[in-house]
């Protein structure tokens, strides 16, 4: 009996040494906040990039975390509700001790959410749709966005369509009736019009469900191009409507949330599938590159549900900005201090955009990069079809 309470001692005071010889706080987890729609009008274009985000916090965490600690991921729901955003905001902050939010919806929860990060000096940064009314050219404090800002893609996607026009020809853009689409559509016709295009546009409800009427007034135009800037359910009912009636011109598709796989058979299906194009912020899933074989190489150990698409990579992308931004905050983290790394940081991305993510004190969106991707009709998968545009996105006012 003596001899087994010396063995226990011996060892409670093993362990009690071995407690002291490790750092304090080793092994306790960053905490972050995920908010976005995963259950509402467009949870088909936001669940993908969570799921990308979170491959890439599962794989991070599997070698090790960051200096041994794993990040800790809490993830929220807003249904593209800004209350709801809002509310789960100042909870993750308050209740949780989050140290940063990531991800976030639509445009109109952005603001909302960006409200609660000053307020608890707690940064938050959208990989989505950004929009200058909600993150105006001088930065919010503590409020970031790596997403497809409406007024850099409406200006990159007419200057696009003069190139593939090369300066001659008719294009009209057609979008939705919200901020992002009023923004996309009128930057899109200016570039388009310093390229030597005429334009027009049509807008229709976010609620439209029946595009046959658009597609039919679009076409009347006579259009050479049609630039589309739009949520992936509305791209899809517009490829289809536009096809159908016999468009058979040029059409450019702004990759808003795409499902790639999904618009591949909605052009497919369409009964057309030539002159069809894509540009995107970033690769396609099945692009070339280390980081995207990183990505494929973690959705096939840990499983998704769904073939990977360029959400994913966003999703992705994401994940190497949040792990560059803790690692170089190092331990422990506050907001506050997270903060002020964010707002001075370059993080290589490889291959998953043409440059890297960049922030500076007096630009928060940071220069972003566009490439154009051909639809394939014989291998049915889109190609690159050019190389990456720098853009901008300080861009000069609409006069």
């Amino acid at each position: 009996m003596k001899r087994c309470k010396s063995i226990f001692l011996l060892l409670f005071l093993s362990f009690a040494i071995l407690a002291m010889s490790v750092p304090a706080g080793a092994g306790e987890p960053y905490k972050i906040g995920y908010i976005t729609d995963l259950s509402g009008p467009l949870r088909d274009a936001y669940s993908p990039v969570m799921e990308g985000f979170r491959l890439y916090v599962k794989a991070l965490n599997d070698r090790g975390g960051i200096n041994g600690h794993p990040i800790d991921m809490l993830i929220r729901n807003d249904q593209l509700d800004a209350t709801r955003a809002s509310s789960f905001a100042m909870e993750l902050i308050t209740g949780e001790k989050i140290n940063s939010i990531w991800g976030m919806s639509l445009t109109r929860t952005h603001k909302a959410v960006y409200q609660q990060a000053k307020r608890y000096k707690t940064p938050a940064v959208s990989c989505f749709s950004g929009i200058k009314a909600v993150l105006p050219p001088s930065p919010l404090d503590y409020a970031y966005s790596v997403g497809f800002v409406f007024e850099a893609g409406g200006d990159v996607s007419g200057k696009l369509a003069a190139e593939l026009l090369k300066g001659k020809g008719k294009m009209v853009v057609n979008s939705i009736e919200a901020p992002g689409g009023y923004a996309a559509v009128n930057y899109a016709e200016r570039s388009a019009q310093a390229g030597g295009l005429s334009t027009d546009q049509v807008l229709f409800s976010p609620r439209t469900t029946e595009f046959g009427p658009s597609a039919q007034k679009i076409v009347a135009m006579k259009p050479d191009i049609i630039v589309l800037h739009n949520p992936p359910a509305h791209a899809l009912g517009m490829i289809r409507s536009l096809r159908g009636i016999g468009y058979k011109g040029i059409v450019l598709v702004a990759a808003l949330g795409m499902d790639e796989h999904t618009f591949a058979g909605a052009i497919e299906s369409s009964g057309f599938t030539e002159k069809t194009y894509v540009f995107s912020r970033w690769a396609f899933a099945n692009s070339e590159g280390k980081e995207l074989d990183q990505l494929r190489a973690a959705a096939k150990k840990y499983g998704i549900p769904s073939k990977l698409n360029i959400g994913n990579v966003s999703g992705w992308t994401m994940g190497v900005l949040a792990e560059a931004s803790l690692k170089k905050g190092g331990w422990p983290l506050s907001g506050e201090k997270l903060n002020s790394i964010l707002q001075n940081i370059t993080v290589d991305t490889g291959a998953l955009m043409g440059g890297p993510i960049k922030f500076t004190p007096e630009d928060h969106y940071g220069t972003t990069w566009y490439r154009l991707f051909k639809y394939d009709g014989k291998t049915k998968t889109f190609k690159v079809a050019s190389g990456w545009k720098e853009q901008t996105s300080k861009l000069a006012p609409l006069k």
